[in-house]
């Protein structure tokens, strides 16, 4: 990636544009501190969930499980200080587009780094492929230049080791914070491993979903040859409309089942269109977003 690309005076000008109306949104809350929904973190009971392998027995209510059969466990919210770890895939399917995939999580990686810093959170970076590759560990400070270089280091190639690298990252620390996933999830391998295994360390999750205009609406037609960017396998299409509504019904579906997923492990899941800008996308999810408020 240049690094001309995230250091430019003008891509600054658009984060300092950005916290400022991000001010607006936040009025009246105190800096460094987020309300979190930490199990058993504090004493000030938020709600009730499912039972999942992991959580503390301490938390399970008995009387509900005498009274309804089930198990759920109580939910604590806790006013504190966020550590904030972004999670980068930066296989070669992030390569695609115009921008491509992985500019525009870096894009999105910084503006929501930067409104982090400057709420005095802690923010930290890994970007992986077939597992993790670097990271840059959770910092403070109001210098947004360390998280920028870190940034524009990152290349895309290679296959994605998705649930590999989520699952090593998950029980890295035992102070586990707010884990911000950002990839195409074009995973052969599937997604719910590496997902679920930060859910089971305790780590609040938010799943940011990039998809390029020609995966979700796909406007090629004629004889086409479809690569796959991590195996090279090929395919040869004819595409008219019939083909189109196919592949984009495809898409939908593909997304439909990612929601689901994350809305039974209790994750935030944020569909991201990658030829929206960025500012537009950050607003929209801080509008109505649960955890980066």
């Amino acid at each position: 990636m240049k690094r001309e690309e995230l250091l430019s005076s003008q891509f600054l000008s658009r984060l300092d544009r950005l916290a400022f109306l991000v001010k607006n949104i936040r009025r009246g809350r105190s800096r460094g501190e987020h309300g979190t929904w930490r199990r058993g973190s504090s004493l000030e009971f938020y709600d009730y969930r499912a039972y999942e392998p992991g959580d503390d027995l301490r938390y399970i209510d008995h009387h509900i499980m005498a009274r309804l059969g089930k198990l759920v466990t109580k939910v604590f919210s806790a006013e504190e200080d966020l550590t904030i770890h972004f999670l980068i895939d930066a296989s070669a399917s992030m390569n695609f587009g115009n921008p491509t995939k992985l500019l525009y999580a870096c894009r999105l990686c910084a503006a929501l780094s930067y409104i982090g810093i400057m709420n005095l959170d802690r923010v930290g970076i890994t970007w992986f492929k077939e597992s993790p590759v670097k990271t840059l560990p959770p910092m403070r400070g109001r210098n947004m230049f360390p998280i920028l270089d870190f940034l524009s280091g990152i290349e895309a190639g290679g296959t994605t080791g998705f649930n590999r690298s989520l699952s090593e990252c998950a029980g890295r620390t035992d102070i586990p914070g707010l884990a911000v996933v950002i990839s195409d999830l074009l995973v052969e391998e599937g997604y719910m491993d590496g997902l679920a295994s930060l859910v089971y360390h305790h780590w609040d999750v938010v799943l940011f979903h990039l998809m390029d205009r020609n995966e979700y609406a796909p406007d090629f037609q004629g004889e086409v040859r479809l690569q796959d960017a991590e195996t090279d396998r090929q395919l040869d299409l004819v595409v008219d409309s019939g083909i189109r509504k196919k592949l984009k019904e495809s898409m939908n579906s593909y997304a439909a089942r990612i929601e689901r997923f994350c809305l039974d492990k209790s994750i935030e899941y944020v569909p991201v269109r990658t030829d929206k800008p960025f500012e537009k996308a950050i607003l929209a999810y801080l509008e109505k977003g649960r955890y980066l408020r």
